[in-house]
């Protein structure tokens, strides 16, 4: 007898003892006094806890051997299914390799596939009817895209390849070379307003600046976000500086609220009217160093690009000292 007819044998025995166990507890619980009066009560109640203790132990050894039955029983079901895949795939290719060296252009595989080319194996081919693969080129990240780019003058390009760091650098840089002091205001790639602007001589901050780097349209919430925040400053003017371009709403919105909106091309065209060793300064400050990579805004350190379960982020190289992440919206404009 092997060990799985002994496991069969003992559950059963374990079974009905423990059923025979339990039909006796209950006669004696309820009638041994009425067939042997002569017992004690004393004798009648070790009898009933007696049985309960041996029922109570039957049952517990019948839950083992249960639990045991079916941990032992699952494997059995799961292993009969990887040999059922394997010999379905076995058919299917099989029968895929029949079609492919037997061609038949009234098959019902042919007639499906609307496919009634003759089918030759690729070790029969001729050389001169095989077609030439192209090479695939993934395009990289758009921040990546344009690897190569002139830097020995100011173009768009170049301008809308700076990280939000970088550019903040060049757009206070551009403020000082028109005779105003700007300080930075906050840090960060989407906050409202990230520059506080003062005039040569003034003892008190005249406005404030928002500066979005990248190849983006502007939509009218961030411009109502610096009108919202040039009140909270108490301030008289506000500018808002991008790489990219601005909505048509955001424009009219600028407009009604006296904001100046200085896109990309307008921000170009003011620094190439700057003086030629101004511009200079300006091209060195810009691509000094990584001018693509984002700037950690917590520790000012550089981000990498990695990939996530749904898309890409930037991370802070020190990471794990440093868990701050930059992602990207809709409108290609980092979040932090």
């Amino acid at each position: 007898m092997n060990n799985g007819s002994q496991r069969n044998t003992v559950f059963q025995v374990i079974t009905l003892l423990m059923v025979l166990v339990g039909v006796g507890y209950v006669v004696t619980r309820f009638k041994l006094t009425s067939l042997l009066p002569a017992l004690a009560p004393e004798q009648v109640a070790w009898i009933v806890q007696s049985l309960l203790l041996i029922w109570l132990i039957s049952l517990g050894l019948w839950f083992i051997l249960l639990v045991e039955r079916v941990r032992r029983n699952r494997p059995t079901r799961r292993s009969a299914r990887p040999g059922q895949t394997s010999t379905t795939r076995q058919t299917r290719d099989s029968t895929m390799q029949d079609q492919w060296r037997q061609p038949d252009i009234n098959s019902r595989w042919a007639s499906n596939n609307r496919d009634t080319r003759e089918r030759i194996p690729s070790m029969e081919r001729h050389p001169s009817l095989v077609m030439p693969v192209p090479a695939i080129e993934i395009p990289p990240h758009h921040n990546l895209s344009r690897a190569v780019i002139p830097l020995t003058d100011w173009s768009l390009e170049l301008l809308q390849e700076l990280e939000w760091r970088r550019f903040e650098d060049v757009c206070r840089s551009f403020f000082d070379a028109i005779k105003l002091n700007a300080r930075p205001l906050e840090s960060a790639p989407d906050s409202a307003s990230n520059l506080q602007i003062w005039q040569e001589g003034s003892t008190y901050m005249n406005a404030i600046a928002c500066t979005v780097s990248g190849e983006v349209i502007i939509q009218v919430d961030r411009v109502r976000a610096l009108h919202t925040a040039q009140q909270r400053h108490a301030v008289q003017q506000s500018f808002f500086l991008t790489a990219g371009h601005f909505s048509v709403d955001a424009l009219a919105t600028a407009r009604n609220l006296n904001i100046t909106a200085i896109d990309g091309p307008t921000l170009l065209g003011r620094i190439l009217k700057l003086p030629q060793k101004r511009q200079e300064m300006l091209l060195q400050l810009a691509v000094k160093g990584d001018f693509r990579s984002p700037t950690c805004p917590v520790c000012s350190r550089k981000m990498d690009l990695r990939s996530g379960d749904f898309k890409s982020f930037w991370r802070c190289t020190g990471y794990p000292e440093c868990r701050c992440r930059l992602t990207q919206d809709g409108d290609g404009m980092l979040r932090s």
